[in-house]
Protein backbone atom coordinates (compact mmCIF):
# COMPACT_ATOMS: atom_id res chain seq x y z
CA UNK A 1 0.00 0.00 0.00
CA UNK A 2 2.64 2.52 1.12
CA UNK A 3 6.08 1.68 -0.29
CA UNK A 4 8.83 0.60 2.07
CA UNK A 5 11.90 2.82 2.18
CA UNK A 6 14.15 -0.16 2.91
CA UNK A 7 12.49 -3.27 1.46
CA UNK A 8 13.55 -6.55 2.99
CA UNK A 9 16.08 -4.95 5.34
CA UNK A 10 14.76 -6.49 8.54
CA UNK A 11 13.14 -9.89 8.27
CA UNK A 12 12.68 -10.90 11.90
CA UNK A 13 13.25 -9.41 15.34
CA UNK A 14 15.37 -11.20 17.90
CA UNK A 15 14.04 -9.36 20.96
CA UNK A 16 11.09 -7.32 22.18
CA UNK A 17 10.78 -4.91 25.10
CA UNK A 18 8.21 -5.86 27.75
CA UNK A 19 6.25 -3.72 30.21
CA UNK A 20 9.26 -3.58 32.59
CA UNK A 21 11.57 -2.38 29.78
CA UNK A 22 13.35 -5.73 29.78
CA UNK A 23 14.51 -7.14 26.45
CA UNK A 24 12.89 -10.53 26.01
CA UNK A 25 13.93 -13.17 23.45
CA UNK A 26 11.49 -14.00 20.68
CA UNK A 27 12.66 -17.62 20.90
CA UNK A 28 13.90 -20.09 18.33
CA UNK A 29 10.59 -20.76 16.56
CA UNK A 30 9.61 -17.16 15.88
CA UNK A 31 6.07 -15.76 15.62
CA UNK A 32 3.65 -15.74 12.70
CA UNK A 33 0.31 -14.00 13.23
CA UNK A 34 -2.41 -12.52 11.03
CA UNK A 35 -4.58 -9.84 12.68
CA UNK A 36 -8.14 -9.66 11.28
CA UNK A 37 -10.40 -6.67 11.92
CA UNK A 38 -14.09 -7.41 12.34
CA UNK A 39 -16.71 -5.76 10.14
CA UNK A 40 -17.83 -3.47 12.98
CA UNK A 41 -14.21 -2.63 13.73
CA UNK A 42 -14.12 -3.27 17.48
CA UNK A 43 -12.79 -6.85 17.48
CA UNK A 44 -9.45 -8.17 16.22
CA UNK A 45 -9.11 -11.93 15.72
CA UNK A 46 -5.64 -13.46 15.60
CA UNK A 47 -4.79 -16.34 13.29
CA UNK A 48 -1.61 -18.21 14.16
CA UNK A 49 -0.37 -21.44 12.53
CA UNK A 50 0.85 -22.67 15.93
CA UNK A 51 -2.66 -22.46 17.39
CA UNK A 52 -5.76 -24.60 16.71
CA UNK A 53 -7.19 -23.49 13.38
CA UNK A 54 -3.77 -22.85 11.87
CA UNK A 55 -4.10 -25.92 9.61
CA UNK A 56 -4.55 -24.47 6.08
CA UNK A 57 -6.87 -27.37 5.18
CA UNK A 58 -9.25 -26.63 8.08
CA UNK A 59 -11.55 -23.67 8.77
CA UNK A 60 -9.80 -20.88 10.64
CA UNK A 61 -10.38 -20.43 14.36
CA UNK A 62 -11.41 -16.85 15.11
CA UNK A 63 -11.88 -17.43 18.84
CA UNK A 64 -8.52 -15.90 19.87
CA UNK A 65 -8.74 -12.12 20.00
CA UNK A 66 -6.81 -8.99 20.79
CA UNK A 67 -9.26 -6.35 22.05
CA UNK A 68 -9.25 -2.91 20.48
CA UNK A 69 -8.59 0.16 22.69
CA UNK A 70 -11.18 1.38 25.17
CA UNK A 71 -11.73 -2.12 26.60
CA UNK A 72 -12.62 -3.56 23.23
CA UNK A 73 -15.15 -0.86 22.30
CA UNK A 74 -13.05 1.39 20.04
CA UNK A 75 -14.18 1.00 16.42
CA UNK A 76 -11.34 1.01 13.90
CA UNK A 77 -11.74 1.47 10.15
CA UNK A 78 -8.38 -0.06 9.31
CA UNK A 79 -5.35 -1.75 10.85
CA UNK A 80 -1.83 -2.75 9.93
CA UNK A 81 0.57 -5.06 11.76
CA UNK A 82 4.29 -5.77 11.55
CA UNK A 83 6.61 -7.45 14.02
CA UNK A 84 3.78 -8.03 16.55
CA UNK A 85 2.99 -4.28 16.58
CA UNK A 86 -0.48 -3.24 15.45
CA UNK A 87 -1.69 0.21 14.34
CA UNK A 88 -5.42 1.03 14.29
CA UNK A 89 -7.20 4.17 13.10
CA UNK A 90 -10.81 5.32 13.47
CA UNK A 91 -12.92 7.53 11.19
CA UNK A 92 -11.72 10.70 12.94
CA UNK A 93 -8.01 9.93 12.56
CA UNK A 94 -7.46 8.82 16.18
CA UNK A 95 -4.69 6.20 16.18
CA UNK A 96 -3.38 3.68 18.68
CA UNK A 97 -0.53 1.17 18.57
CA UNK A 98 0.05 -1.95 20.60
CA UNK A 99 2.95 -4.38 20.96
CA UNK A 100 1.10 -7.68 21.46
CA UNK A 101 0.91 -11.24 20.23
CA UNK A 102 -0.08 -14.60 21.71
CA UNK A 103 3.34 -15.20 23.28
CA UNK A 104 3.56 -11.69 24.75
CA UNK A 105 0.04 -11.89 26.18
CA UNK A 106 1.04 -14.44 28.84
CA UNK A 107 -0.72 -17.37 27.16
CA UNK A 108 2.22 -19.52 26.01
CA UNK A 109 3.41 -20.86 29.36
CA UNK A 110 4.84 -23.95 27.68
CA UNK A 111 7.70 -22.04 26.04
CA UNK A 112 7.89 -18.82 28.06
CA UNK A 113 7.99 -17.76 31.70
CA UNK A 114 5.74 -14.94 32.88
CA UNK A 115 5.31 -13.03 36.12
CA UNK A 116 3.09 -10.31 37.56
CA UNK A 117 5.83 -9.57 40.10
CA UNK A 118 8.03 -6.61 39.24
CA UNK A 119 10.83 -7.80 36.94
CA UNK A 120 12.65 -4.48 36.67
CA UNK A 121 16.38 -4.64 37.27
CA UNK A 122 16.68 -8.35 36.58
CA UNK A 123 19.09 -9.50 33.83
CA UNK A 124 17.67 -9.81 30.32
CA UNK A 125 17.62 -13.30 28.82
CA UNK A 126 19.55 -14.39 25.70
CA UNK A 127 17.59 -15.31 22.59
CA UNK A 128 16.94 -18.93 23.57
CA UNK A 129 13.91 -20.91 24.64
CA UNK A 130 13.12 -21.06 28.37
CA UNK A 131 14.11 -24.73 28.48
CA UNK A 132 17.51 -23.89 26.99
CA UNK A 133 17.99 -20.98 29.38
CA UNK A 134 17.08 -23.10 32.41
CA UNK A 135 19.41 -25.90 31.29
CA UNK A 136 22.37 -23.62 30.62
CA UNK A 137 21.99 -21.05 33.39
CA UNK A 138 19.57 -22.50 35.95
CA UNK A 139 15.87 -21.83 36.51
CA UNK A 140 14.76 -18.22 36.87
CA UNK A 141 18.22 -16.86 36.15
CA UNK A 142 16.75 -14.12 33.96
CA UNK A 143 13.78 -11.77 34.02
CA UNK A 144 10.44 -13.37 33.23
CA UNK A 145 8.11 -11.75 30.73
CA UNK A 146 6.38 -8.96 32.64
CA UNK A 147 2.61 -9.17 32.99
CA UNK A 148 0.25 -7.63 32.25
CA UNK A 149 1.37 -7.29 28.63
CA UNK A 150 1.91 -3.82 27.13
CA UNK A 151 -1.36 -1.98 26.51
CA UNK A 152 -2.52 0.26 23.67
CA UNK A 153 -0.67 3.58 23.28
CA UNK A 154 -2.41 6.60 21.78
CA UNK A 155 -0.48 8.25 18.96
CA UNK A 156 -0.58 12.01 18.24
CA UNK A 157 -2.96 13.29 15.58
CA UNK A 158 -1.61 14.07 12.14
CA UNK A 159 -1.58 17.83 11.38
CA UNK A 160 -2.93 17.47 7.85
CA UNK A 161 -5.14 15.59 5.43
CA UNK A 162 -5.20 11.78 5.60
CA UNK A 163 -7.04 8.71 4.34
CA UNK A 164 -7.71 5.42 6.07
CA UNK A 165 -4.74 3.75 4.31
CA UNK A 166 -2.25 2.98 7.09
CA UNK A 167 0.81 0.76 7.36
CA UNK A 168 3.51 -0.06 9.89
CA UNK A 169 7.07 -1.08 9.03
CA UNK A 170 9.99 -2.72 10.81
CA UNK A 171 13.06 -0.50 10.68
CA UNK A 172 15.39 -2.46 12.97
CA UNK A 173 15.87 -5.58 15.03
CA UNK A 174 14.01 -4.58 18.20
CA UNK A 175 10.32 -4.04 18.91
CA UNK A 176 10.88 -0.29 19.31
CA UNK A 177 12.09 -0.09 15.70
CA UNK A 178 8.81 0.58 13.91
CA UNK A 179 7.63 3.33 11.58
CA UNK A 180 3.98 4.35 11.14
CA UNK A 181 2.74 5.59 7.78
CA UNK A 182 -0.59 7.11 6.81
CA UNK A 183 -1.56 8.06 3.28
CA UNK A 184 -2.51 11.70 2.84
CA UNK A 185 -1.88 15.10 1.38
CA UNK A 186 0.03 18.20 2.44
CA UNK A 187 0.14 21.54 0.64
CA UNK A 188 -1.66 19.99 -2.31
CA UNK A 189 0.97 17.24 -2.69
CA UNK A 190 0.07 13.57 -2.23
CA UNK A 191 2.20 11.09 -0.32
CA UNK A 192 2.28 9.77 3.21
CA UNK A 193 2.78 10.97 6.76
CA UNK A 194 5.32 9.00 8.80
CA UNK A 195 6.87 8.85 12.26
CA UNK A 196 8.59 6.37 14.61
CA UNK A 197 6.24 4.34 16.83
CA UNK A 198 7.43 6.34 19.88
CA UNK A 199 4.35 8.41 20.84
CA UNK A 200 6.55 11.42 21.60
CA UNK A 201 7.88 11.52 18.03
CA UNK A 202 6.40 13.97 15.53
CA UNK A 203 4.85 13.36 12.14
CA UNK A 204 6.67 14.28 8.89
CA UNK A 205 5.39 14.23 5.33
CA UNK A 206 6.93 12.42 2.37
CA UNK A 207 5.63 13.55 -1.03
CA UNK A 208 5.39 10.80 -3.65
CA UNK A 209 2.99 12.20 -6.24
CA UNK A 210 1.11 8.90 -6.25
CA UNK A 211 -2.67 8.97 -6.44
CA UNK A 212 -4.61 8.45 -3.22
CA UNK A 213 -5.98 4.93 -2.78
CA UNK A 214 -8.80 5.98 -0.42
CA UNK A 215 -10.96 9.03 0.22
CA UNK A 216 -9.78 11.80 2.51
CA UNK A 217 -11.74 11.76 5.75
CA UNK A 218 -12.58 13.88 8.77
CA UNK A 219 -9.24 14.14 10.58
CA UNK A 220 -10.56 16.65 13.11
CA UNK A 221 -8.20 17.91 15.87
CA UNK A 222 -8.52 16.51 19.38
CA UNK A 223 -9.25 13.07 20.74
CA UNK A 224 -12.53 11.71 19.36
CA UNK A 225 -11.97 8.06 20.30
CA UNK A 226 -15.04 8.04 22.55
CA UNK A 227 -17.24 9.08 19.63
CA UNK A 228 -16.55 5.80 17.84
CA UNK A 229 -17.34 3.24 20.53
CA UNK A 230 -19.31 0.03 20.19
CA UNK A 231 -21.96 -0.54 22.83
CA UNK A 232 -20.97 -2.17 26.15
CA UNK A 233 -21.44 -5.91 26.52
CA UNK A 234 -24.31 -5.64 29.02
CA UNK A 235 -22.97 -8.69 30.86
CA UNK A 236 -22.65 -8.23 34.64
CA UNK A 237 -21.67 -10.88 37.19
CA UNK A 238 -22.13 -10.74 40.94
CA UNK A 239 -21.37 -12.77 44.07
CA UNK A 240 -22.57 -12.42 47.67
CA UNK A 241 -20.53 -14.17 50.34
CA UNK A 242 -22.10 -15.52 53.55
CA UNK A 243 -19.60 -13.35 55.43
CA UNK A 244 -21.48 -10.31 54.13
CA UNK A 245 -19.19 -9.11 51.38
CA UNK A 246 -19.93 -8.84 47.66
CA UNK A 247 -17.87 -9.02 44.50
CA UNK A 248 -19.04 -7.92 41.06
CA UNK A 249 -17.99 -6.86 37.58
CA UNK A 250 -19.93 -4.89 34.98
CA UNK A 251 -19.97 -5.03 31.17
CA UNK A 252 -17.67 -8.04 31.09
CA UNK A 253 -15.91 -8.48 27.74
CA UNK A 254 -14.57 -11.98 27.17
CA UNK A 255 -11.49 -10.70 25.26
CA UNK A 256 -10.65 -7.51 27.16
CA UNK A 257 -8.39 -7.42 30.19
CA UNK A 258 -8.32 -6.36 32.93
CA UNK A 259 -11.95 -6.62 34.00
CA UNK A 260 -12.96 -4.28 36.84
CA UNK A 261 -13.90 -5.96 40.13
CA UNK A 262 -15.83 -4.10 42.84
CA UNK A 263 -15.41 -5.56 46.33
CA UNK A 264 -17.71 -4.28 49.07
CA UNK A 265 -18.23 -5.14 52.74
CA UNK A 266 -20.97 -3.05 54.30
CA UNK A 267 -20.48 0.55 53.21
CA UNK A 268 -16.76 0.10 52.44
CA UNK A 269 -15.69 -0.73 48.87
CA UNK A 270 -12.45 -1.06 46.91
CA UNK A 271 -11.79 -1.49 43.20
CA UNK A 272 -9.73 -4.51 42.15
CA UNK A 273 -8.72 -5.80 38.72
CA UNK A 274 -9.15 -9.23 37.19
CA UNK A 275 -6.45 -9.95 34.61
CA UNK A 276 -7.51 -12.53 32.03
CA UNK A 277 -5.29 -14.28 29.49
CA UNK A 278 -6.96 -16.46 26.86
CA UNK A 279 -4.68 -19.47 27.29
CA UNK A 280 -3.49 -22.21 24.98
CA UNK A 281 -6.29 -24.56 23.93
CA UNK A 282 -5.98 -28.05 22.48
CA UNK A 283 -9.42 -27.83 20.90
CA UNK A 284 -11.13 -24.97 19.13
CA UNK A 285 -13.48 -22.83 21.15
CA UNK A 286 -16.64 -21.09 20.04
CA UNK A 287 -16.36 -17.38 19.33
CA UNK A 288 -17.25 -15.25 22.33
CA UNK A 289 -19.17 -16.48 25.37
CA UNK A 290 -21.43 -19.54 25.22
CA UNK A 291 -22.77 -22.13 27.62
CA UNK A 292 -19.41 -23.96 27.45
CA UNK A 293 -16.69 -22.68 29.85
CA UNK A 294 -14.11 -20.40 28.28
CA UNK A 295 -10.84 -20.93 30.16
CA UNK A 296 -8.41 -18.22 31.22
CA UNK A 297 -5.10 -17.85 33.00
CA UNK A 298 -6.20 -15.25 35.54
CA UNK A 299 -4.95 -13.06 38.34
CA UNK A 300 -6.71 -10.79 40.83
CA UNK A 301 -4.80 -7.58 41.49
CA UNK A 302 -5.20 -5.49 44.63
CA UNK A 303 -3.90 -1.91 44.27
CA UNK A 304 -0.72 -1.40 46.26
CA UNK A 305 -2.30 1.56 48.04
CA UNK A 306 -5.07 -0.75 49.35
CA UNK A 307 -2.53 -3.31 50.56
CA UNK A 308 -0.48 -0.61 52.28
CA UNK A 309 -3.57 0.44 54.24
CA UNK A 310 -4.87 -3.08 54.89
CA UNK A 311 -4.56 -2.82 58.73
CA UNK A 312 -6.64 0.37 58.60
CA UNK A 313 -9.38 -1.10 56.39
CA UNK A 314 -12.70 -2.10 58.03
CA UNK A 315 -12.27 -5.65 59.41
CA UNK A 316 -14.86 -7.22 57.12
CA UNK A 317 -13.30 -5.64 54.02
CA UNK A 318 -9.77 -6.60 55.10
CA UNK A 319 -10.92 -10.20 55.64
CA UNK A 320 -12.50 -10.28 52.17
CA UNK A 321 -9.27 -9.00 50.57
CA UNK A 322 -7.29 -11.72 52.37
CA UNK A 323 -9.77 -14.31 51.10
CA UNK A 324 -9.16 -13.16 47.53
CA UNK A 325 -5.39 -12.62 47.47
CA UNK A 326 -3.98 -13.31 50.94
CA UNK A 327 -1.54 -10.46 51.56
CA UNK A 328 -0.08 -10.45 48.04
CA UNK A 329 -0.79 -7.89 45.37
CA UNK A 330 -1.53 -10.61 42.79
CA UNK A 331 -3.06 -14.07 43.12
CA UNK A 332 -2.94 -16.28 40.03
CA UNK A 333 -5.34 -19.11 39.16
CA UNK A 334 -7.35 -20.49 36.25
CA UNK A 335 -10.77 -18.94 35.71
CA UNK A 336 -13.71 -19.84 33.48
CA UNK A 337 -16.53 -17.77 32.03
CA UNK A 338 -19.83 -18.70 30.40
CA UNK A 339 -22.89 -16.68 29.50
CA UNK A 340 -24.26 -17.49 32.96
CA UNK A 341 -21.32 -17.30 35.36
CA UNK A 342 -17.71 -16.32 36.02
CA UNK A 343 -15.85 -18.84 38.22
CA UNK A 344 -12.74 -17.96 40.23
CA UNK A 345 -11.33 -21.19 41.73
CA UNK A 346 -9.40 -19.74 44.67
CA UNK A 347 -7.44 -21.88 47.19
CA UNK A 348 -10.17 -21.58 49.83
CA UNK A 349 -12.83 -22.76 47.41
CA UNK A 350 -14.35 -21.51 44.14
CA UNK A 351 -16.14 -18.18 44.01
CA UNK A 352 -18.88 -18.21 41.37
CA UNK A 353 -20.17 -14.85 40.17
CA UNK A 354 -23.62 -15.33 38.65
CA UNK A 355 -24.87 -13.26 35.78
CA UNK A 356 -27.10 -10.45 36.98
CA UNK A 357 -27.77 -8.65 33.67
Amino acid sequence: MIPSLRPGYWQQDGFWTDASDNRQPVGGAGVTTAYVLSEQGNRIAILDPWLPGGDPTAPDDYSYEMPTPKHGRYEAVNLSSAGSTTLVINRFGDMYTRLWDFDMSGADDIFFRYSYDDQRGKPAAPNLSMDEIDTLFGPKAYAANQLPAPDWVRQPKIPGEITSAVSIHQTGGDSSDRELRVEGRSGGRTGYWHKPVDPDASWSFEATGAGLTADLFDNRPGDHSDETLAGPSGIDYGYADPAQWTLGTTDFDYAASPAPLRLCAGEACVDLRLHLVDGLRLLRAADGLTGAPREYLAAIEVPQSVLDELPEQPPALAAAIRTLTGTARFREFKATATLDDLTLPLPGGPIVLRRTR
